[in-house]
């Protein structure tokens, strides 16, 4: 299974990051009294939350699955350091703040696993954190009766992008199916992807995390960036001492 290959990488860099998300991540980094040290962006993409760390002189550490959304990543934040690598099979540096944004705490593997399938990442990433850490995710909750079912086009001067989403009928998992076309020194090409997600209750997760050790706020914004629909932020902090 293929997450972000190169056209879709590319128009996710281009078109969908949200630039007001940077400084409201580096706005609650100060609320947690975290002014430097090492931030890891689990699912980094294309770089642009990388790009403020390093500007803000945080030692920032990206890691994501998509090799063509990692080369984005080393030209829009060229002092990050970077990793191509699942999640769940990656080792966790020490670290003053984690992130996860963009839902990709819970993508599903080919072999339908994901990074919160049972708490060992979570401990893990709780282990990395120093006294005090941010750990900072989003989710698409369950909602079996509002089930999500739409499509969405977008086009731009040289891509186009189709976008179908559904859920199954017990709304526990998302699919999202992808038509990419985009212009390649003057000739058009297309390519498609398909995104499953695993849909979770929010309060099952922040009991999750509140064995942990963490402390949680769940909240449908980050700083004055709304959520997206029937997604939730979690805002969680290992304890001091």
């Amino acid at each position: 299974m293929t997450f972000y290959a190169e056209d879709l990488a590319y128009c996710h860099h281009v078109g969908f990051a949200d630039s007001r998300l940077p400084p409201a991540v580096l706005a609650l980094l100060r609320e947690f009294g975290i002014g430097g040290g090492t931030v890891l962006d689990l699912g980094c993409n294309g770089g642009h939350l990388l790009a403020a760390l390093t500007t803000a002189g945080f030692k920032a550490i990206g890691v994501d699955v998509s090799a063509p959304a990692l080369a984005l990543a080393a030209e829009t934040a060229p002092q990050a350091e970077l990793h191509c690598a699942d999640i769940g099979d990656f080792t966790f540096p020490s670290a003053h703040a984690v992130t996860a944004l963009g839902e990709v705490m819970f993508y599903l593997t080919k072999d339908g696993r994901h990074a919160l399938k049972n708490n060992i990442v979570l401990e893990r990433i709780y282990r990395a954190l120093a006294p005090g850490g941010m750990f900072l995710f989003d989710i698409v909750a369950r909602d079996p009766a509002n089930r999500f079912q739409y499509r969405n086009r977008r086009a731009e001067h040289d891509w186009r992008i189709d976008h179908g989403v559904h859920e199954n009928r017990d709304g526990t998992r998302l699919h999202r199916d992808i038509a990419i076309d985009r212009q390649v020194s003057g000739r058009w090409r297309r390519s498609r992807e398909t995104h499953r997600l695993y849909l979770h209750d929010p309060d099952k997760i922040a009991q999750r995390l509140q064995q942990c050790g963490f402390s949680v706020d769940m909240a449908d914004r980050i700083g004055p960036v709304e959520t997206l629909p029937r997604r939730v932020a979690f805002i969680c902090r290992k304890a001091a001492c």
